[in-house]
């Protein structure tokens, strides 16, 4: 890490973190959006029904600078991890209400939410702004019934399928028992088994250093495109208002824009870059940007693939009144 970064690092089980705390815990927003699929979820499944000892998921790294004011911990690294549990938890919660609807009950108020004296609760992890309100009333709530659920964005659908794969999974495992008593038991032993899981909990005060230790730890785990990359970047650079997080809310317009099209972002931006600067290879292209652009230029930048991205969704999507305008006279 660079100099200058102040940061506590300690091993721990995950229940010291998630499980037997009050804290709350956000994704900021700079961070990716949810991306672990069936590869992923595949892996973690098979290594947490195989290890009967603890095992080591890896580090989360974590800014606390505003707990004491808003209580609320920041996620730099490790977001698709908890998430992952947390659906897990979820589908536990929801494979018992079958079998014994007070241990589904109790299951709810300690893996997935946090209860206060007044028996009031509110939930361990909120996701980001674009996932939140589906998670939180599907994964999250104690009512919905996800089956049921019409996922809309990459996000949604990877929450809704990763819950279905582990519900599935964790009924196999539990109807391995005919007596009632057995299945619940065998329920509690895969939470305990998630509570153990160990990790190396990393924990810094300032957010200055969060944007560059998410771009040092991220870029060497599961691939970050050019785009999560370039949104650190950008948000790191443009920083929210009181009333309004431009860059927060362009960048959603850009996404939008460019999804619709069903092209990948990251190629968009290859595009947009080239047509500016000249040709580059998609594996220097985060560097070229980092070199190209000045600490003054980024709201530019931003405008810049804004209105291309509204340009590229009209060439793909759009109809040739769109065009009159550009049409020489």
């Amino acid at each position: 890490m660079q100099q200058g970064f102040t940061f506590e690092a300690d091993d721990k089980p995950l229940s010291d973190i998630l499980f037997e705390t009050r804290r709350k815990y956000c994704i900021p927003r700079y961070q990716r959006p949810y991306a672990w699929g069936i590869e992923e979820i595949t892996e973690f499944w098979e290594d947490l029904i195989t290890n009967e000892e603890p095992y080591f998921i890896g580090s989360l790294i974590f800014n606390t600078e505003k707990e004491k004011d808003d209580g609320v911990v920041d996620i730099i690294d490790g977001q698709q991890r908890l998430l992952t549990i947390t659906i897990l938890m979820a589908a536990i919660r929801d494979v018992a209400k079958v079998l014994d609807e007070n241990s589904a009950s109790l299951f709810q108020r300690q893996d997935i939410a946090i209860e206060n004296w007044e028996g009031k609760s509110s939930y361990r992890i909120k996701p980001s702004e674009s996932l939140e309100q589906y998670f939180s009333m599907y994964i999250q709530g104690n009512q919905a019934d996800i089956a049921s659920s019409k996922a809309k964005t990459d996000e949604e659908i990877r929450v809704k399928t990763n819950y279905e794969f582990l519900k599935d999974k964790i009924t196999k495992e539990i109807n391995r028992f005919q007596k009632k008593d057995s299945q619940i038991e065998s329920l509690q032993k895969l939470r305990k088994k998630v509570r153990g899981l160990m990790v190396i909990n990393v924990e810094i005060s300032r957010e200055e250093d969060a944007y560059d230790i998410f771009e040092t730890t991220n870029a060497r785990g599961m691939e970050l495109s050019v785009g999560d990359l370039l949104k650190n970047l950008i948000f790191k650079n443009i920083k929210p208002g009181p009333d309004k997080d431009f860059a927060k809310d362009v960048w959603s317009e850009i996404n939008h824009n460019i999804e619709d099209t069903n092209t990948e972002l990251k190629r968009f931006i290859r595009y947009f870059w080239i047509s500016k600067y000249g040709f580059v290879p998609e594996k220097r292209l985060y560097k070229e940007v980092k070199k190209k652009i000045s600490n003054t230029q980024w709201i530019d930048l931003l405008q810049d693939l804004w209105d291309d991205s509204k340009r590229f969704n009209l060439l793909l999507e759009g109809e040739v009144s769109n065009f009159l305008e550009y049409k020489e006279g």
